[in-house]
């Protein structure tokens, strides 16, 4: 039972834990006082699971930062772990309010943190990933990410996935704040490092053991492991090199997708690949056949070095392919070309270049998760790096980096040629 301005003391699985495993100053806390937990019936019966009640809490923590007199301002807006936003009002000395996404304007009674308040906090307006019909507590931040930046849509729509969601509590014991989730490249690699190709039910592995490739880095085992215990959860544990995690809620399904998902205990590591054999990102890349098929491909045989950022197979399938001309094909082409080779290893955080439609490229590097480039407005994250020149197809002599998403840039200038062509199509009327 919670008691008076001991919100941030629970004893939920982990979470003592989780308060422990950073110094107070990379933390905001808030303590509604007991009175408005008894009217806002916020009590541990409240709660359909433990897990629940540990997503309200979460919405009183802002992670990473602590917020006081010498460094709040008015109008300062942050998210708490949950993904809700706050903005702090400090219109007069000495006296600090902050309006949550409710709306409510609730004054802070404590001049340092933990801060005692006298409403609890509303949760966040809308919760996103419902509508990716995910019913889960358990990943809610996760999740909010998957849907904010479509990552679903970067997986075929036609082949069977399974999602691996690590919890709230895992992801933030790995240091991984909301700030860095609201990064399209660390979002987008943390989510390929959780999907597998294929339906994975739980009771499938309650008899053997299955090693299962991912969408990016190394392959993973799952397994029925009783004597993993010393985590709370099922018996059935997911690992990925050193990285070992337990189902805490299996089999659920997603909308509209042949796919489960399950909510795991740790977060898995995350890779980028590099050059792997095993990519499934390279099978029939309908992108490297547009390349064969235009005069482009003479370009890359000429002794110069290119490298290419090719799209997914998924990523393209967003664009009808069968409106651009030759003409349109190749400036989608050249936007994803820059001249010379640019390996992994050169790509540093704001670094620019301009591909050879005239666009410029800027990398932007998530510590050791990944890289992203993007141009006029659009973000691809790199999912494989470093293809070795001439691997993928004998006549495209240059880098290769798959990416998971077509630059805005190419689709523009495609627009463009399309519309270009039917106001010729309408002179032409026009005339005859």
């Amino acid at each position: 039972m919670i008691t008076s301005g001991q919100v941030d003391k629970q004893d939920l699985p982990g979470y003592n834990r989780l308060l422990s495993s950073s110094s107070s100053e990379n933390r905001t806390i808030f303590r509604p006082r007991y009175s408005a937990l008894v009217s806002g019936d916020i009590l541990t019966d409240g709660f359909r699971s433990e897990t629940e009640l540990y997503g309200h809490i979460q919405n009183h923590i802002i992670w990473g930062r602590q917020i006081n007199m010498s460094n709040v301002y008015h109008g300062l807006m942050v998210k708490t772990m949950s993904g809700s936003s706050l903005t702090f009002k400090h219109e007069f000395v000495n006296e600090i309010a902050i309006v949550d996404d409710g709306g409510k304007v609730i004054p802070l009674e404590s001049d340092r943190p933990p801060y005692d308040i006298n409403r609890v906090l509303s949760d966040p307006k809308v919760a996103p990933y419902e509508s990716i019909g995910i019913a889960s507590v358990g990943s809610p931040q996760f999740l909010r990410a998957v849907e904010k930046f479509g990552l679903l849509s970067s997986l075929p729509a036609d082949e069977p996935f399974t999602l691996f969601m690590p919890t709230d509590h895992a992801i933030w014991e790995r240091g991984i704040s909301p700030e860095t989730l609201d990064r399209r490249v660390c979002a987008s690699m943390i989510f390929h490092a959780h999907a597998v190709p294929g339906q994975q039910v739980s009771i499938d592995f309650s008899t053997s053991s299955s090693r299962v490739p991912r969408m990016s880095g190394e392959d993973i085992w799952i397994r029925d492991d009783t004597k993993f215990g010393e985590l709370e959860g099922s018996s059935i544990t997911v690992e990925a090199g050193e990285s070992r995690a337990t189902v805490v809620e299996a089999d659920l399904e997603v909308r509209n997708r042949d796919a489960l998902a399950h909510v795991i205990s740790g977060l898995l590591s995350v890779t980028m690949d590099s050059d792997s054999d095993s990519s499934i990102f390279r099978t029939n890349s309908r992108f490297i056949e547009m390349i064969v098929s235009t005069d482009f491909v003479e370009e890359l045989q000429k002794g110069e070095l290119y490298t290419l950022f090719v799209p997914t197979n998924e990523a393209l399938s967003r664009l009808d392919l069968s409106r651009y001309s030759r003409t349109a094909q190749e400036s989608l082409i050249k936007a994803h070309t820059v001249r010379g080779e640019v390996r992994r290893s050169g790509m540093n955080d704001g670094a620019k270049l301009r591909t050879l439609e005239g666009d410029p490229l800027r990398f932007t590097v998530c510590g050791r998760y990944g890289v992203s480039v993007s141009s006029r407005g659009a973000e691809a994250t790199i999912i494989e790096a470093d293809v070795g020149i001439g691997e993928v197809d004998a006549r495209i002599l240059a880098t290769i980096h798959v990416v998971d998403n077509v630059l805005e840039a190419s689709a523009r200038a495609a627009g463009a040629s399309v519309a270009l062509s039917a106001c010729l199509a309408l002179l032409l009327v026009t005339l005859y």
